[in-house]
């Protein structure tokens, strides 16, 4: 238990004074601190998306319409994905058989 911070949802802990005393222990809080952070700005950005889906999906859905241009857009940016999947099964299957 010595050195080692305790992590919970709410907060950080710190074990023992020795922690802040030990140069070498230092880093494992400062990392536990970013972390946390790093977790909140995280949440902060999921509630974000999920409230952005919510006003979304509340809106009337006859206003959402699929045109011509969002069924173009969507094949042109999954085509070069495909060609690139068939190209590397293609350059796969040649070095399995090369083997």
């Amino acid at each position: 238990m010595y050195g080692a911070p305790m992590l919970s949802s709410l907060h950080v802990s710190v074990s023992t004074p020795r922690l802040i005393a030990d140069h070498k222990n230092i880093k494992p809080a400062i990392n536990a601190v970013a972390e946390s952070n790093s977790r909140a700005r995280a949440r902060a950005r999921t509630r974000a998306v999920n409230d952005g889906i919510s006003a979304i999906a509340s809106s009337d859905p006859a206003q959402a319409e699929v045109t011509w241009q969002i069924v173009a857009g969507a094949l042109a940016g999954v085509a070069p994905f495909v060609v690139a999947g068939i190209e590397f099964s293609k350059r796969i299957v040649r070095g399995a058989e090369e083997l």
